[in-house]
């Protein structure tokens, strides 16, 4: 292998449709020249066919033992695990990977079996079985006792179905303190760094720093949540795979000839040469084989010492392996579990992806599998198939027997734990799993692909749910795994998807067609897989003879591809980002790991098992072109998705009902495709120049190290034409380049002062100082409160020179001047040649208004469509940024290599500061955005229900009609007032505003220039490898490029939360926005008062963590209300909070709150007295003090504390810590004050979403008296004192509340502070989504929660 890994050319015909180790088809192959297959010493295939008639032959060639842990598995230099790979006698193939660094373990167990080996006449039966294999076993029969388990032990667990995959996984948190605080659960053996197979033993112990992030989800996913544009435009995911999201003796038949001995923790990977088939497990008749079961009680009793805190983990594996070798399926569960694929189909019903996806299945070849319905619901499972005399449940366990063999299985444990001490474990709880000896599924409809010449050449014209207009082209291409090591359909599609100048998606743009553009491997399969290229279409492109011209283009530009896009330096630039990538990827969470790799084991090869994906490791340029060549009209499946299309198609698919029509393209309109010549503009993507070369550590350049410590890969070698790249900066550091070339010329900008000057005062450092200056910013829709933000510059610290800004564990303050705060700190721990920059543009001018968001927003748009050409290397690279507006001004967002990342920032900032609206791209982006509040009129039910949630107790907040009203849709008086709810006298009724002119570009530019006028504050976290002179030189650029003087600390903008009234529920019913969903949601949310004290926050996040399975088990599994039904802590400005929601398909709002009632009342009073609190104490504290793997994971942390101003760095430490004192009596009390039917302080919101089928139940009158009511500021019950009237002073009567610490007025007439009394009546709104001043009204009449933060409220006898 040379320096990059790639195997000799010998391998160049791997994985071919029979290839052996590795593959679906068989376990294990004999290494004899008489069994053609693969070397298990060396990985290799030989050049041998291998029929499906000789695998039982194969498989039974015992006397050929091979030690599969021989083989040397090509990984990332950055992957400290350790590997082996063992195979059972019942041919089940194991990964162990022992990972020291993890907190928690994980197992995921694959089975080569999906939705495309559904049984005549019961669609949806492989998801209904990944489903009941939950639902109780022979030895563990409660239905919920997996869940529970891993509930207590802070784990999670799902399945998917796909559709010739079904994977199922768990992971749990491992306890490493052992109660001491300090690790005890071992170290890596000597070498385990480098070594793929080793025993490892416990040798050491390691502190253990606390980690645990706050803020969830990877930088994309952040940005996504954020409102950040993703390269998908389709929201619901039309580029989503194809996955369906489901005590006694053992009882299983252990494979013939193994009975008497225990499997062994490293048995070889084949059976006996005289195996004979097992027979069936006999669970289902409740005859029971317990010789398995003493086997694996043999090999665990003599195991290896279990480490400490992996007691959990092995009880898990033992309860998961279960499913695989007795399930009960029992008649009651299955009648049940119905319901609840039912209820995940109705989830789907309405999404455009799912719909399509069935529509191309509707289409298919008959006959084929893929022509089939793969979620099922109640009437393809139950109702029909019972109608015709089937017996569902034996259905179930035929398939079961059927499917599920463990030659058809691979399983993947990563634990912190010895290799010798998993092994163990995998033979003694899976090695039971039978064995039938069962062919590859894929055998069913080898030869035969789903769409052959008959479906393809055709166009569908698909009604879509959401506004949304979408050409989506579809080919059937050679499964991947036959060219894995060379990729040709990912590198063609990295290809076509270029977004550079004289790209594609720019020529697209510029004729007004298209918005966006994408291409992607979309469906991989054993036989086949898929390219899918999408365009996003604009309303001048979806009209007929604009689209066909688009089709033409995506040809043309193909051809381009073929004649000039195949070229070596072009594939070598995709092998070096995908190389960097793979050398510096983030440690894998444990869970994902283990799906990743139990997926791999049944295509690729176990050396590569580990390797990049997609690899281009092998450049073949005539496999390249001839995939190419296969990409032609007639081979294409043609769709296009547009409303407009309603009323002219004339079929309807049966499951989801979707309107389409389906045509033969005309012969000459293919050849018009097929001939096609390129638009002259258009051009093949040149070399990346945004590859980063500069791979060196700071941290080790500050230490004095050698650059690249710690296994760096191979020096990049120079590109052919490298020496025509820019060398005006030769020599220069891209910080020294960037401080040269940042600042723009200043003619006619406001002056900046000296940051120099700035780092030097002493502003921010006097801890307590008032400034004593009457607030700018407003409650906006909240009753006043003389809020008067205070500095406490003793939660930052003083800020730090560079010198000594290196060696912190946390964030160091490097500058804390009038317009700049930056927050820094140095990677020393994971050691990759990244960074992350996050940047507020802190301004009031944003979130003053809707108009304001919405200008805010046109503004980010277009900067990224005018920056799309200039940073297309950069993404490509993965370099990238985000810009959006958010509630406190504008977020920039920056991660990626650092090598090129400030030249990145340079090109972004100086761009924004002179952004101007160009008038074509303006109207087509304003209507893009119009669009997507449209749509979002169009979401699932529970996800109005949340919003309504968000808009009735945060401030400033709005309904969507508000933003529509911007666009000129929609009743005058939903449009709010630009910077308060309430008229200057304080009423309640809000002010009206007649309708209004849709945006213009001029008014976007008039907006930009007034957003920097009044004023900046930037506040900024730099992480990762960048020194801290680079970090300052950063925070100088943008500063520079950004016309704007510094913002007054009391201009900074500022969020509110609403104080529910105490004992009085807030009912907000809404009807449907959209009509065509059947499912009614209720989203129940209970204040628990301020947060900041840590034993009231980690005792609240205890609770819910006790409460989760409760909620599951009881309102999804037992009552089957709905697929959704959970319960999540909530956060909101401050303030703590409970929430419970279920969506549901069939029950009314008032039945599912009532259950929701019920189940917490229950759970409140009887359960929770007598829950074993341990299991979870231990759980969630392993979770508090687990150290970040990521250094994603640390930042995302830091920014939750800036975003909230509470700087708190070490907050998981002092959770940790205060978590010792709490036991259930202190839970028990906090339920009692805050949920609990007569707790004194119950403040709850009901948010119900009411379908068709369930209309609203309120009268016109009880409507109109509730309104008027609200309008004027009082609501049932009252509100005494000086704040209850909307205009009233609410501090004056406020103060602390009742016992829990909650500050803030008092509702007057209510019972706040007081224990017991009568509830009061319950206050209802009227429809809050269609009369929106509703909401306002609301929010007028409430008081508000302090301000959170280095903000107080305080009286104005403070100042």
């Amino acid at each position: 292998m040379d320096a990059r890994g790639t195997p000799p050319a010998a391998a160049r015909g791997l994985l071919e449709p029979t290839y052996v180790a590795g593959s679906r088809h068989v376990a294990a192959a004999a290494s004899t020249s008489s069994a053609p297959g693969v070397t298990a010493a060396t990985g290799t295939a030989t050049a041998a066919t291998t029929t499906f008639a000789t695998v039982t032959a194969m498989a039974a060639a015992a006397a050929a033992v091979t030690d599969v842990r021989a083989v040397a598995m090509e990984r990332s230099p950055m992957d400290d695990r350790q590997y082996r790979l063992v195979g059972l006698p019942n041919s089940l193939r194991v990964l162990l990977v022992s990972d020291y660094a993890a907190d928690h373990a994980a197992a995921c167990l694959n089975v080569a079996i999906g939705s495309l080996s559904d049984p005549p006449g019961l669609p949806g039966l492989a998801h209904f079985c990944e489903h009941m294999c939950f639902l109780g076993t022979a030895k563990f029969p409660s239905e919920s006792s997996f869940s529970a388990h891993l509930e207590a032990h802070g784990g999670k667990h799902n399945a998917f179905t796909g559709r010739e995959n079904t994977s199922y996984y768990f992971s749990v948190v491992v306890d490493k303190t052992g109660g001491k605080g300090r690790e005890v659960c071992g170290a890596p053996p000597a070498g385990g760094a480098s070594a793929i197979d080793s025993s490892a033993t416990d040798t050491s112990s390691r502190d253990s720093p606390a980690g645990d992030a706050l803020v969830e989800g990877t930088p994309a996913e952040v940005a996504a949540a954020a409102g950040a544009p993703t390269a998908d435009p389709v929201a619901d995911g039309v580029l989503a795979g194809d996955g369906l999201a489901g005590d006694a003796p053992a009882s299983a038949n252990a494979t013939p000839g193994t009975a008497s001995s225990p499997p062994r923790m490293a048995s070889p990977l084949v059976a006996s040469a005289d195996a004979v088939a097992p027979t069936a497990s006999l669970a289902a008749t409740g005859q029971v084989d317990t010789r398995a079961a003493a086997d694996a009680e043999a090999v665990c009793a003599s195991s290896p010492p279990m480490p400490p805190g992996l007691g959990p983990y092995h009880e898990a594996l033992d309860r998961f392996s279960q499913f695989f070798i007795a399930p009960l399926f029992t008649a009651s569960a299955t009648a049940r579990e119905v319901q609840a694929v039912e209820s995940e189909f109705r989830n789907r019903i309405l999404k455009d992806a799912d719909r399509l996806d069935q529509v191309c299945q509707s289409v298919a070849a008959p006959g084929h599998p893929e022509h089939g319905f793969h979620i099922g619901n109640a009437a393809s499972l139950w109702d029909e198939p019972v109608a015709a005399g089937v017996d569902v449940r034996a259905a179930l366990l035929k398939f079961h027997k059927d499917h599920y063999s463990a030659n058809r299985m691979t399983l993947v444990l990563v634990a912190p734990a010895p290799l010798d001490t998993l092994a163990a474990w995998a033979g003694g709880l899976f090695g039971p799993i039978p064995n039938t000896y069962a062919p590859a599924a894929t055998d069913a409809y080898a030869g035969r692909l789903p769409y052959g010449p008959a479906e393809t050449g055709r166009l569908l014209r698909v009604v879509p749910i959401k506004e949304r207009r979408l050409l989506i082209l579809r080919w059937m291409l050679p499964p991947r795994r036959h060219h894995y090591r060379t990729a040709p359909v990912d590198f063609i599609a990295r290809r076509f998807k270029f977004s550079g100048p004289g790209s594609l998606l720019s020529a697209l743009r510029a004729r007004g067609w298209a918005s966006s553009l994408t291409a992607a491997s979309y469906e991989s399969v054993w036989h086949w897989q898929t390219l899918q290229v999408l365009v996003d279409l604009t309303l001048k492109g979806a009209a007929p003879a604009a689209t066909d011209e688009v089709i033409q283009s995506v040809f043309a530009y193909l051809r381009l591809l073929a004649a000039k896009g195949v070229t070596r330096r072009a594939y070598q630039d995709a092998a070096d980002i995908t190389h960097l990538a793979w050398t510096y990827q983030e440690r894998e969470e444990p869970g994902s790991l283990a799906q990743t790799l139990a997926d791999r084991m049944h295509v690729l090869p176990d050396e590569h098992l580990l390797c990049e994906d997609p690899c281009y490791a092998e450049y073949d340029e005539s496999l390249i072109l001839g995939t190419l060549r296969l990409l032609t009209p007639a081979a294409a499946l043609v769709m296009v998705m547009d409303p407009s299309f309603r009323g002219s198609t004339d079929r309807v698919e049966k499951w989801y009902g979707t309107a389409y029509s389906n045509t033969r393209i005309p012969d000459d309109t293919l050849a018009v495709w097929a001939t096609a010549s390129p638009w002259p503009e258009l051009v093949v993507g040149p070399p990346n120049k945004f590859i980063p070369t500069d791979l060196a550590l700071v941290c080790d350049v500050l230490d004095g190290a050698a650059s690249n410590k710690g296994g760096a890969m191979a020096p990049r070698l120079p590109h052919p034409g490298q020496s025509g790249r820019d060398e005006s900066h030769a020599g220069a550091t891209p910080i020294q380049v960037l401080v040269a070339a940042a600042a723009p010329s200043t003619a006619g900008q406001t002056p900046l002062p000296s940051q120099d000057k700035e780092t030097e005062t002493e502003s921010g450092k006097e801890a307590g100082r008032v400034c004593p200056a009457v607030p700018s910013f407003h409650a906006n829709g909240g009753a006043t409160v003389a809020a008067w933000p205070v500095w406490d510059a003793s939660r930052l610290g003083p800020v730090v020179s560079p010198a000594d800004a290196t060696a912190s564990a946390h964030p160091v303050l490097l500058r804390d001047s009038p317009s700049v705060r930056l927050h820094y700190q140095l990677d020393r721990v994971f050691r990759r040649p990244k960074a992350y920059v996050s940047i507020w543009l802190i301004s009031p001018a944003v979130h003053e208004s809707t108009r304001s968001w919405v200008l805010a927003t046109l503004a980010a748009r277009m900067l990224y469509e005018d920056l799309c050409e200039d940073t297309a290397d950069a993404a490509e690279a993965d370099l990238h940024y985000v810009i959006d507006p958010v509630s406190s001004g504008l977020y920039v967002f920056f991660f990626g290599y650092t090598h090129m990342l400030p030249l990145l920032l340079k090109t972004v900032m100086g761009r924004l500061s002179r952004l101007k609206a160009d008038p074509t791209q303006f109207v087509r982006i304003a209507e893009e955005i119009r669009r997507g509040f449209r749509n979002q009129l169009r979401a699932q039910p529970l996800q109005h229900a949340q919003r309504m949630k968000s808009i009735l107790t945060c401030t400033p907040r709005w309904h969507l009609a508000d933003f529509l009203c911007v666009f000129g849709e929609g009743p005058a008086g939903a449009l709010s007032q630009p910077s308060l709810d309430r008229g200057d006298d304080g009423g309640g009724a809000p002010s009206l505003f007649p309708p209004v002119s849709p945006p213009t570009p001029a008014e976007v530019d008039a907006f930009m220039t007034s957003l920097w006028a009044k004023g900046l504050f930037v506040e900024a976290l730099v992480t990762g490898n960048v020194s801290p002179e680079g970090a300052l030189a950063l925070m100088d650029a943008v500063r520079a490029a950004l016309p704007a003087p510094a913002l007054p600390l009391l201009e900074h903008p500022c969020q509110r939360t609403i104080q529910l009234p105490a004992r009085q529920t807030v009912v907000a019913p809404i009807a449907s926005p959209n009509p065509q969903d059947a499912n009614s949601a209720v989203h129940v949310l209970y204040q628990f008062g301020t947060a900041g004290d840590p034993v009231r926050d980690v005792a609240l996040a205890l609770l819910v963590s006790m409460l989760a399975d409760h909620v599951f088990t009881v309102l999804r599994t037992e009552q089957q209300l709905g697929y959704i039904a959970s319960s999540q802590s909530e956060w909101s400005n401050g303030v703590n909070g409970l929430s419970v929601y279920v969506q549901s398909p069939s029950a009314s709002p008032e039945t599912v709150a009532a259950r929701i009632q019920a189940c917490l009342d229950n759970f409140g009073t009887s359960t929770l007295p007598t829950m074993d609190i341990a299991p979870f104490k231990v759980a969630l504290t392993a979770a508090l003090r687990e150290p970040d793997k990521q250094l994603w994971s640390s930042t995302s942390r830091y920014l939750t504390e800036i975003v909230n101003h509470t700087y708190h760095w070490m907050r998981r430490d002092a959770e940790a810590t205060a978590l010792e004192g709490v036991d259930t009596s202190t839970l028990c009390r906090l339920w009692a004050t805050h949920v609990a039917t007569d707790a004194p302080q119950r403040r709850v919101l009901v948010s119900a979403v009411h379908p068709p089928q369930h209309p609203l139940p309120l009268s016109t009158e009880l409507r109109s008296s509730v309104a008027e009511r609200v309008a004027g500021g009082r609501l049932d019950g009252g509100h005494g004192g000086d704040g209850g009237d909307g205009g009233g002073d609410s501090s004056k009567n406020g103060g602390v509340s009742g016992d829990d610490g909650d500050r803030g007025g008092s509702d007057g007439g209510s019972v706040d502070g007081r224990r017991g009394g009568d509830s009061l009546p319950p206050i209802v709104l009227p429809d809050v989504a269609a009369n929106p001043g509703v909401a306002r009204a609301f929010r007028n009449s409430r008081p508000l929660y302090p301000v959170y933060g280095y903000f107080t409220a305080c009286g104005a006898a403070d100042l």
